[in-house]
């Protein structure tokens, strides 16, 4: 009877360790943070070996790492720009313009006048 509450007990605290686990992951995904199993073993309060013998951890864990892997390539060279930055480079694409459009008058009038550039 003692070693059924044991197995019983053992089988509670593995099913509470993977839900730990999967909002663990979960967490990091959203958070935008890298996939890891030290890191995630500390946060579960497990030993990194726990995601390597468990065969449903290490299924969590590789799930992760593919949905990560996913995120990764769909976000691949896209930054974001803060709002205010993105005006400041608008407000210097229009300079160059206008310093452009001036430079080319400068130099017809230069023409005009004789020189050679």
């Amino acid at each position: 009877m003692k070693y059924d509450k044991i197995v019983r007990m053992k089988k509670q605290e593995a099913k509470q360790n993977l839900e730990i686990a999967r909002i663990e992951i979960e967490n990091m995904l959203k958070s935008g943070e890298s996939i890891n199993v030290t890191t995630l073993a500390k946060r579960v309060g497990v030993s990194r070996s726990y995601f390597y013998r468990n065969k449903e951890a290490t299924r969590l864990v590789n799930q992760a790492l593919e949905k990560e892997k996913h995120i990764l390539k769909e976000h691949a060279g896209v930054v974001h720009i803060p709002e205010d930055i993105e005006e400041k480079i608008i407000d210097l694409r229009i300079e160059i313009m206008r310093l452009e459009s001036e430079n080319a008058k400068l130099r017809e009038i230069l023409r005009d006048n004789g020189y050679e550039i």
